[in-house]
C-alpha cells in the first residue's frame, strides 16, 4: 500500500530502498540471481596473506666476522690477509674500516 507523504509524492511502503537497488533487484530478479544482502555496500574486501618462506641466514665471510669483532671491542685496527686496516668515523659517526 502506498503512503501520501507531504507535498502529494507517494512512498511505497516495502521499505523505501533507492532506485539503484530497486534496478539492482529487477536485475536480479530477471538473471536468476540474488543480490538481497550479498552486495557488499563499502570498503574494501580482505585478501588472505601468502605463507612466506623464512630464508636461512648466510654465513658471513671472513672479512666482516673480523671487522664486527674489532667494532665490538674498539680496536683501532685490525690486520685481514696481510692488509693493516684503521678505524675511521664518517661525519655521522658511523665506525668504518680503511684500509691504511
Amino acid at each position: 500500500m502506498a503512503k501520501l507523504r507531504k507535498g502529494g509524492k507517494r512512498r511505497s511502503s516495502k521499505g523505501g530502498g533507492s532506485k539503484e537497488e530497486e534496478e539492482l533487484e529487477d536485475f536480479g530478479k530477471e538473471h536468476g540471481i540474488d543480490t538481497h544482502g550479498s552486495m557488499q555496500k563499502g570498503g574494501k574486501t580482505r585478501k588472505s596473506k601468502k605463507k612466506s618462506h623464512k630464508k636461512t641466514k648466510r654465513k658471513m665471510n671472513a672479512f666482516m666476522t673480523m671487522m664486527l669483532d674489532a667494532k665490538k671491542h674498539k680496536k683501532p685496527s685490525f690486520v685481514y690477509k696481510g692488509k693493516k686496516y684503521k678505524q675511521a668515523k664518517t661525519k655521522t659517526g658511523l665506525v668504518i674500516y680503511k684500509k691504511g
